[in-house]
């Protein structure tokens, strides 16, 4: 049995009977997962396999049920060394004492099974990637378990992005084949939570899985799916974190889609009691606005923030010897640091390594020296400008790949390069030139790789400024080469129709962009993700000539409106929509909007205004012979009749609708409600 975590090692015993010996719940895991095992067998824990995953593979196991836990423990069986070992490690860290005194505390009340929230805060290259590194690291070391998930620019508007990593590592999703996820999930369940096997569907909202709705999902209406959902994560994750502490990253926080904030929002504050770390990386903290949701849920943190700054220069120097390999650095090479950087640990990195790229500095044993006089050296005055100098510098299929890597995104997939890759020698290279890239500390390979997802830029500023090399021509054709091959793949992957959306516009494909759009759109609206609905619908209403389905998209819209209380968006659509269906001459769709306002005029208690419209909508589907439409008039005038306190016209209205809906009604006290059926 190989399980990971803190033990206590000393002389135990009575005054007469003393032993050397090692306590803790490793050795008592390592003992049931030894007795699991069997002969010729080795079993691991989820914390061993997930801190050597990058050098040994591993095939899963179902859970184990062992004496003293109360869960089934999640076991593994080691397969042999992998054959790419190519992940970065893990540098030294450099300075940053007080720092690291911060994370060990909040480490110290996790390993004593208490909650926390922690906030990591700073500017972009201030080193926050590299603390959070630190934590994992620290963490391992203790048995901890961490998952973490990330905000990403460009997919801002794909609802639960930042908790995808997260559940799909839960469920060790990474090494199973796309086809098999579904199964593989509902089989984990079965496993350790039967009792949340009736709401697993509601997990392809965030895991893009294909799992059939029962009748329990399908009959929950958008607001309770989201809630519902939202309720199970959290159950997922308190369960795991009963098992062992459990930490929780989200890089790039700033970027997360409104229903990530909600979750973390909602785990924050049942979090109580969870031995449970979760912990928020954002950017430019100062730059979000009051009514940003992470200010909502770092009220909430029981750890004080922790704000980055620059280093010391003194920091600073050591940190440029360190990345060239040396001991030391000479006097005015760490003078040309600190003017040129100010400390920021990124600049520091880049300056050093374009400096080492042009041969302008020489190294006398442990010790790195400028070859000519800092005054002399034409060096950029920006680090955008230093990142450039070393893109240049790459050999051109290298330069090549790294580009077609910032189209597809700051995360991007080693299978996506090879296949949009218009070059055949990239294609050809593509292993020799990642690792090139690699070697130039640009990118990085991921812990857990997927087709989508195998490396990432090592800093978003190095992302930023590949892409902006790109002409405009070339920047369409690679988006629509990415779009295409994301669009055969659709189904493969879970619903892809943001990622299509984005690389279709910048493709500058309207037509597929419109296509696309909208249906992010509508599963947005089901997803109860709001804001994100709004932005695809405004943006698909810019493209959009069919009336019908103009109609349709603009009453979708009207709809989000209402459900987050937006008057003034809800008005401005139901003009739209009035001009189109009188335009149209389409009766069902008058009486539907007139229905529809006759509901606003409700809700805003212009109770006189409800019942006008609502007459004018009876008007025009009785008219019409639209039977559902007069059956929603009437059932809208006996809430206005309740809302007034005129039950004796409610009791009345309802008698009517008995004619126009199936059932028998009968008067409570203060409402009307449906008897069931004997």
């Amino acid at each position: 049995g190989k399980p990971s975590g803190g033990m206590s090692a000393g002389r135990a015993g009575s005054p007469t009977r003393r032993e050397y010996t090692v306590i803790g719940d490793p050795v008592n895991l390592a003992a049931r997962l030894m007795q699991a095992a069997g002969p010729g067998r080795i079993l691991a824990d989820h914390a061993t396999s997930h801190a050597t995953r990058a050098d040994l593979a591993w095939q899963i196991l179902p859970p184990q049920l062992v004496k003293g836990k109360a869960a089934a423990v999640r076991a593994y069986l080691p397969l042999g060394e992998r054959r790419d070992q190519s992940a970065a490690t893990v540098a030294q860290l450099i300075g940053r004492s007080d720092e690291v005194a911060h994370l060990d505390t909040a480490l110290a009340a996790l390993r004593s099974r208490t909650a926390g929230l922690l906030c990591i805060e700073g500017e972009p290259g201030i080193g926050k990637s590299r603390m959070v590194a630190e934590l994992v690291q620290r963490a391992r070391a203790h048995g901890v378990v961490d998952l973490a998930g990330s905000g990403l620019s460009h997919e801002q508007q794909t609802a639960y992005r930042g908790w995808q990593p997260i559940f799909s590592s839960y469920f060790d999703l990474d090494s199973a084949p796309a086809a098999g996820a579904a199964a593989q999930v509902e089989a984990r369940l079965a496993e350790f939570a039967p009792a949340l096997l009736e709401r697993a569907p509601l997990l392809n909202d965030v895991l893009g899985l294909n799992l059939a709705e029962n009748d329990l999902t399908r009959s929950l209406e958008p607001r309770l799916r989201q809630a519902s959902l939202t309720a199970l994560l959290i159950d997922l994750l308190a369960l795991w974190a009963a098992e062992r502490p459990l930490l929780l990253v989200l890089e790039d926080a700033q970027w997360l889609d409104s229903l990530s904030w909600e979750v973390a929002l909602q785990l924050a504050r049942a979090m109580a009691g969870m031995p449970l770390l979760l912990v928020l990386v954002v950017r430019s903290p100062g730059e979000l606005g009051v009514e940003h949701p992470y200010w909502a849920v770092r009220r909430l943190a029981s750890h004080p923030a922790l704000t980055l700054g620059p280093l010391p220069a003194a920091d600073a120097a050591v940190l440029a010897a360190a990345r060239l390999g040396v001991a030391r650095i000479t006097n005015d090479f760490a003078e040309l640091i600190w003017q040129r950087t100010s400390g920021s640990p990124f600049v520091v990195e880049e300056l050093v390594l374009s400096l080492r790229d042009s041969a302008a500095i020489a190294i006398d044993g442990n010790t790195a020296r400028l070859v000519a006089d800092p005054q002399q050296l034409q060096l950029p005055d920006t680090v955008q400008g230093l990142v450039l100098s070393r893109i240049d510098r790459l050999a051109a299929e290298a330069q090549l790949t790294i580009k077609i890597a910032a189209v597809v995104g700051q995360i991007f997939g080693a299978a996506v390069l090879r296949e949009v890759a218009p070059d055949r020698q990239v294609r050809q290279h593509l292993v020799a030139n990642l690792a090139e890239l690699g070697r130039a500390d640009m990118i990085q390979v991921l812990d857990e790789a997927t087709p989508l997802r195998s490396h990432q830029f090592r800093q978003s500023i190095i992302h930023e400024v590949t892409y902006r090399t790109l002409l405009h021509a070339q920047r369409e054709e690679l988006h629509r080469r990415v779009a295409g091959w994301y669009e055969v793949r659709d189904d493969e992957h879970g619903d892809l129709s943001p990622l299509l959306a984005f690389h279709w516009r910048q493709a500058g494909d309207t037509e597929r962009e419109l296509r696309f759009a909208a249906r992010a759109a509508r599963r947005l609206a089901a997803e109860y993700a709001n804001n994100e609905a709004l932005g695809y619908l405004s943006r698909a209403l810019e493209l959009v000539h069919d009336p019908a389905e103009r109609y349709a998209l603009h009453w979708l819209r009207m709809q989000v409106y209402e459900r987050i209380g937006d008057r003034a968006g809800q008005r401005t659509d139901l003009a739209i929509l009035e001009t189109l269906a009188a335009h149209e001459q389409q009766n069902d769709h008058m009486a539907q909007v007139a229905n529809a306002w006759a509901a606003l005029y409700r809700d805003i208690s212009d109770y006189p205004a409800a019942l006008a419209a609502i007459e004018r909508a009876r008007a025009i589907a009785s008219s019409a012979g639209d039977r559902t439409s007069e059956a929603r008039s009437l059932t809208l005038r006996g809430q206005v009749m309740e809302y007034q306190g005129n039950y004796q016209d409610r009791l009345s209205t309802g008698r009517s609708n008995q004619s126009q809906q199936s059932g028998e009604y009968r008067l409570l006290p203060g409402r009307l409600r449906r008897r069931p059926r004997l």
